[in-house]
């Protein structure tokens, strides 16, 4: 499933750049 690769990205540290993406919109 895609899912669990989005899963184990998240889990890698990607949740990271995600934040700081959120704080940038």
């Amino acid at each position: 499933k895609e899912w669990d690769r989005w899963d184990n990205s998240f889990r890698s540290g990607e949740t990271r750049k995600w934040s700081e993406l959120l704080k940038l919109i």
